[in-house]
């Protein structure tokens, strides 16, 4: 049980054991019952991280502040890529008593506009101000 590893084969789903190194140095896996060779590649979770510590700071930025082990700059650099991000909109489909409309001021004349019901964001829209005027 020394070569037994966690990854499992996409094909029959029985263990891989390693397999030697490909041409560019990556670790080969193989498994042990169908013979299927493949590189296995590592999650990648900083751009997740970012993303949750961006989510974190954008609902409670005073809460968030602590948490943060970089400076404020490069907080914003390492994030700066967040706000291009296009979210699926949930909705359960039933209609809602209450409709909440919020404005978060961010810097200068950037704002965003969230539109949202008891448990969902139901839409949210850049704007230059907090009126209806002033949407991009």
């Amino acid at each position: 049980m020394k070569n037994d590893y966690k990854f499992k084969c996409e094909i029959c789903g029985n263990s891989m054991v390693k397999a030697g190194k490909n041409s560019t140095g990556k670790q080969r896996y193989k498994c042990k019952i169908c013979d299927t060779r493949t590189v296995i590649k590592k999650e990648n979770r900083s751009r997740q991280n970012e993303l949750e510590s961006f989510i974190n700071w954008l609902i409670d930025s005073t809460k968030a502040a602590h948490r943060i082990n970089s400076s404020r700059s490069t907080f914003y650099r390492k994030t700066n890529w967040c706000w291009g991000v296009i979210t699926k909109i949930k909705s359960d489909g039933i209609p809602s008593d209450f409709i909440f409309v919020d404005a978060v001021h961010l810097s200068g004349d950037e704002y965003l506009l969230i539109v949202r019901n008891e448990k969902y964001v139901l839409n949210y829209r850049w704007a230059k101000n907090e009126n209806v005027d002033g949407l991009l």
